[in-house]
């Protein structure tokens, strides 16, 4: 539904521009009332890996995770992650409010064929606690659900794409992490390849799909009286380690209050000043403005 009121459907040979649109420019140009979705079969369980390593041997564990990851199989998808395990029942004992290195990666294939694959990473030493196993994709999908109650906690994150992730910017981010100012705070670096760079950069809004890693911060903490820490926390590590970066950022991780200029550097100047067309086009008096916002271009 457009800000004029009108109900359209776009797809690759209707209103083609807004369907490239909306694969990366977010809510700027209508309310969607549904989404038409090509399904894929996938296996009754999935093989999750999920070992939990001690931050301490960060240093050590990331370049030997970054190592396998360039050659592993598209299937393998994940991510490296430091956070603080809970207090909680559900934690062994031992590893309740440990912080630590957590290599989380899900196989999308057989079970069998899975739990071969993700063996080395679940053997770079002896892990503080292993979550891996085996389980229905939708179990996999609510398993940090308990962990974030809805309007109990406060939260401000950024991201970047990294360019390189070498052992300079892996000390960088270890040293970083160290000083968060809360136990809630948690860091993860995104692997990328396989089917997502199959995609070419000019085939949807999102852009270029080149970069091999991304840095996400996501700050959590408790009370009002910690925003300026936590919130300075971020964007100073961000402004640090853009030196790694290729100058882009995920724009669902964008931070907030950051400028006019941070929705332009997410997408890059080229398919920016083309959304820019395109919501003249549908929203010219920018109704549709409560989001990561492109301005109409008149």
């Amino acid at each position: 539904v457009t800000a004029d009121g009108r109900l359209i459907h776009a797809d690759a040979t209707q209103n083609p521009d807004l369907f490239w649109a909306l694969r990366g420019g977010g809510g700027n140009f209508g309310v969607v009332t549904s989404f038409e979705f090509k399904l894929h079969p996938i296996e009754p369980e999935l093989m999750l890996c999920g070992p939990a390593y001690p931050e301490e041997r960060a240093n050590e564990i990331i370049p030997l995770w970054r190592d396998f990851m360039q050659t592993a199989p598209d299937r393998l998808s994940g991510l490296a992650e430091f956070s603080t395990l809970p207090d909680d029942p559900s934690i062994p004992e031992h590893a309740r409010g440990r912080r630590v290195l957590a290599l989380a990666h899900v196989y999308d294939g057989p079970a069998d064929e899975g739990e071969r694959v993700v063996a080395p990473l679940r053997s770079f030493g002896e892990p503080l606690v292993d979550f891996s196993g085996r389980m229905p994709y939708r179990t996999i999908q609510s398993l940090y659900d308990g962990l974030f109650p809805k309007g109990r906690d406060r939260c401000y994150w950024k991201s970047t794409y990294l360019s390189r992730l070498d052992d300079e910017a892996i000390g960088e981010i270890t040293v970083r992490m160290a000083k968060r100012p809360s136990e809630m705070t948690f860091a993860s670096i995104w692997k990328f390849g396989g089917f997502v760079q199959r995609v070419a950069a000019d085939e949807t809004a999102f852009g270029d799909r080149s970069m091999p890693f991304m840095l996400s911060l996501d700050a959590i903490w408790p009370g009002a009286d910690e925003d300026d820490a936590n919130i300075g926390w971020v964007r100073s590590f961000w402004q640090d380690v853009q030196r790694y970066s290729t100058g882009r950022l995920y724009l669902n991780f964008p931070g907030h209050g950051e400028g006019a200029d941070l929705v332009r550097d997410a997408l890059g100047a080229e398919a920016y000043a083309r959304l820019a067309k395109i919501k003249h086009r549908y929203d010219p008096d920018n109704l549709f403005r409560l989001n990561q916002n492109i301005l109409p271009m008149h």
